[in-house]
Formats: C-alpha cells, sequence, structure tokens
C-alpha cells in the first residue's frame, strides 16, 4: 500500500527545535531538517521504530536512519529502521498477540457458531492491515506538521530551510518561524483575525527571503575570510565592508521581525488587542528590501570577487 509522502516528523523530538542528524535550528517539529533531507520529504522510505511502539517514532530517508536511531540510543530508547515496504515486520508482540487471539477465539468458536470460523481470517487481515496503517504514520500526523502555516507559505519555508547552513541566519529565520507558527495558531481561532494571519505570513515569507540573501553573503565572506564589519573587520567603504555591514544589517531585519510577532503574540494572547500595524509595516518594509537585494546581489558578488 502506498504510504503518505510527507512523515520527516516526529511528536517527541530528540532535542526540541533541532535536526537529529546536523542539529540545526529545526521549527518545523521535523525529525530531520529539510537540509538534511535533500529538500524532498516524499523520498523518505524508512521507518524509524522505537521497541515496543504501535506507532512509528519517524519516517526518515534511508540514508539518515542510522543517525537517527543512534540519537535515540544515546537517549536510552531502543530503535530500529524498516522499510516502509515491510512495515508490517515493525509491529509490538502484542499486536501480534491480539491477532492469534481473534485465530484462536474463531476456532473454539467454529463448533457453537461455525460461520464464525470463516470470518476469522477477514477479520485477523482487517485489523492486520489497519494495524500497518498506523505504524506507517509517524507519532505525529504528517497533516499537523506546519498545520499553522498556510501551504504556499509552508513550502517557502520548508525551500529555505532546504538551502540554509547551519549558522546564524538560519537561527534568526527559526526564530521568526517558531514565534509565527504560535502567532497563526492563536489567530486560527479568531475569525476576525484574518488580516492579522496575512499580515504575518507575509513577513515571514519575507524573512525567508532575507535569511538566504544573509546566508549567500555568509558563504561570500567565509570564502574571503572576511570579518564582521564594525568588528575591527574590513573597511565599510570597501566592496568586502560594505557586504559585512549589509549582512549584519539583515541579521538585525531578522532580530526585528522575531520581536515584532513575538510582541504581537503577547498582546494577542494575554490582552486581546490587535496592534498588528507594527508587523504589517515591517512585511511590506522587509519585502521591498528582499527584492532589491536579490537585484544588486549579484552586483555585490562580482565585486567581491574582482578584488
Amino acid at each position: 500500500m502506498t504510504p503518505a509522502p510527507l512523515v520527516v516528523t516526529s511528536a517527541d523530538p530528540l532535542e526540541a527545535g533541532r535536526c537529529a542528524v546536523c542539529g540545526a535550528a529545526e521549527p518545523l517539529d521535523l525529525v530531520v531538517c529539510p537540509r538534511c533531507a535533500g529538500g524532498a520529504p516524499e523520498v523518505a522510505d524508512t521507518l524509524v521504530v522505537v521497541r515496543g511502539d504501535e506507532r512509528a517514532y519517524a519516517r526518515v530517508p534511508g540514508v539518515l536512519a542510522p543517525a537517527v536511531v543512534g540519537r535515540l540510543a544515546r537517549e536510552g530508547r531502543t530503535a530500529r529502521a524498516v522499510p516502509v515496504t515491510r512495515a508490517w515486520a515493525a509491529l509490538p508482540p502484542r499486536t501480534w498477540a491480539l491477532l492469534l487471539a481473534v485465530v484462536v477465539a474463531g476456532a473454539a468458536a467454529r463448533f457453537a457458531i461455525p460461520a464464525l470460523w470463516w470470518i476469522t481470517p477477514l477479520v485477523a487481515v482487517l485489523l492486520l492491515v489497519a494495524a500497518e496503517r498506523a505504524m506507517l504514520r509517524p507519532q505525529l500526523d504528517p497533516g499537523v506538521v506546519g498545520s499553522e502555516l498556510p501551504p504556499r507559505l509552508q513550502r517557502q519555508v520548508v525551500g529555505a530551510f532546504a538551502e540554509l547552513p547551519p549558522g546564524r541566519a538560519r537561527d534568526l529565520l527559526a526564530d521568526v518561524v517558531r514565534r509565527a507558527r504560535a502567532l497563526l495558531a492563536a489567530a486560527g481561532a479568531e475569525p476576525n483575525d484574518d488580516r492579522v494571519a496575512r499580515d504575518v505570513a507575509d513577513l515571514v515569507g519575507a524573512c525567508c527571503e532575507i535569511a538566504l540573501e544573509h546566508a549567500r553573503l555568509d558563504a561570500v565572506l567565509g570564502e574571503r575570510g572576511t570579518p564582521s564589519a564594525g568588528a575591527g573587520g574590513a573597511p565599510r567603504d570597501t566592496a568586502p565592508g560594505r557586504a559585512a555591514a549589509a549582512r549584519d544589517l539583515l541579521a538585525e531585519r531578522l532580530r526585528a521581525a522575531a520581536a515584532a510577532v513575538g510582541e504581537l503574540y503577547a498582546q494577542q494572547v494575554e490582552r486581546g488587542g490587535p496592534a498588528a500595524e507594527r508587523v504589517a509595516e515591517l512585511a511590506s518594509q522587509l519585502a521591498g528590501e528582499a527584492a532589491a537585494r536579490r537585484h544588486g546581489a549579484a552586483e555585490v558578488e562580482r565585486l567581491l570577487q574582482s578584488r
């Protein structure tokens, strides 16, 4: 039977907010981050099953399963990796005991009610199929992962985290996304908060672009070994200095976005006030800035490489 495609998740993460493989910030409740998963969760073809569980702990790409099993072992939990095509082999002993009990009961009742014996195999097969389907679903239903995010935004966030290497840009974006998910979950309970949800979604989308630009500048400056401007590094009137200053400014933009979302969440949850103007303004500002920086990124990189 065909399993659901998006299942690199867990309800009980090994380390809250961290990828089990690389340890980078992971705000979407995924066991393995999109970058480690190759940005394609549909290739998650292996179940990681903790001994005795009725459902898989997680579903991950086969090459990453040993890392997750190893992390679980260090947490004191015995786990094994099983291909999704053999999910039935991961069923715990109590499930097999239940199936055996059904067969034995059917056999014992065949003398009093012969019809029960004939339907016993059907009942056993249906129970086995149901148990296998449950095993194919990780402990957290894949439909729940990122459910606070609109589908288009979720794809953008997953794509951004698939590209972002561990580092400051990824950590800052993770903070924005984590706060935005909490705010959107709260806003979803209020029918009049559609405008807030749209503004927050726009802000997160802009932050994804800002974080990617930050990472690109990091990569270029890292290749040249240029320290951050203002920290005794390259003078600000040089191309590397301007690039370092731009990178630091992008980091401040991400911090401001996280602070704005956190403030709005506190106002809505604790005091019930709307106060979404700051988020809307920041979303528009960062979206425009991200677009401008996309156009200027190639020129900055050309200048850096020419020196």
